[in-house]
């Protein structure tokens, strides 16, 4: 075997075709997997990012919905509307019933 044909690559090509392609199947299948583990981490992480943010609006969703409700209450109503004159009636309000 000469030296011109290890530098050249004609030492694979003659002897050892087959291993060569098993070889680049290998090195192709190597780097398949890799490609898929980096996609994955990559889905992973952003599920994990989109996890951490729909805890933060949640947490977010009830502090603002326990804020409303405290709003909502009459006695915080009363305080907001007594200086326009608003009073609490004595009575409790009836229904009007029309026969038609």
């Amino acid at each position: 075997m000469a030296f011109n044909d290890i530098i050249s690559g004609n030492f694979f090509w003659r002897q050892n075709r087959l291993q060569l392609f098993y070889l680049i199947v290998l090195v192709l299948f190597i780097m398949l997997s890799i490609w898929l583990s980096h996609i994955s981490d990559e889905r992973a992480r952003y599920t994990n990012k989109l996890i951490r943010e729909n805890r933060k609006l949640k947490s977010e969703y009830v502090s603002l919905k326990s804020k409303l409700m405290k709003k909502q209450l009459r006695s915080e109503v009363y305080k907001k509307v007594k200086d326009r004159g608003f009073i609490i009636p004595k009575r409790r309000p009836y229904k009007i019933v029309t026969e038609e």
